[in-house]
């Protein structure tokens, strides 16, 4: 015997309502915008506020997505200061003839040239008649205090003058006798 099934009935697709919506009961809030300083500001002049603290019902008209915020890098520290580029220094001059180095012997001879313009006179260092003949150039003379004189031999005119010599010093004395 065959069984006679009846074909299924059509069923209808069931619709379902949903859920009613309901306003949150507790209204957020409400936060007062900050300004951000620049630095803190992200490119385009966006800044990330901070999220409220209390939690959203999923029904609220208003859904706010959580904002990862991630600190601004740091600025590009500049490279230190370079110290001002110095000048060299010119090397000391040497010293002329008249200079005596410092680091010399100090029992070295100064030099001395004496200059006489007028006639012939005879050069006395420290009385002490000098044998040499004019020009009286580059004589040897310790260092220290000492007296020059020049006499003239046509009139027994004598001129003198005291000179501080040091070591290693070269100097020149003129005599303009009239």
């Amino acid at each position: 015997m065959q069984e006679m099934t009846s074909p299924a009935a059509p069923t209808a697709p069931v619709e379902t309502a949903p859920p009613p919506v309901t306003p949150p009961t507790a209204s957020p809030t409400p936060t007062t915008p900050t300004t951000t300083p620049a630095a803190d500001r992200a490119p385009g002049g966006v800044t990330a506020q901070p999220l409220n603290s209390e939690r959203l019902s999923l029904t609220s008209p208003t859904l706010h997505t959580p904002v990862e915020v991630v600190p601004a890098p740091e600025p590009p520290t500049p490279p230190p200061a370079e110290a001002p580029a110095t000048v060299a220094e010119p090397a000391e001059p040497r010293p002329t003839a008249a200079e005596a180095p410092a680091e010399l012997d100090p029992n070295t001879p100064a030099l001395l040239t004496v200059t006489i313009t007028q006639g012939l006179a005879e050069l006395r260092i420290d009385g002490v008649k000098v044998k040499k003949k004019p020009p009286y150039t580059n004589i040897s003379v310790a260092p220290g205090r000492h007296l020059i004189q020049v006499e003239v031999l046509s009139t027994g005119r004598v001129t003198s003058r005291e000179v501080v010599l040091k070591p290693g010093e070269v100097k020149e004395l003129r005599f303009d006798l009239d």
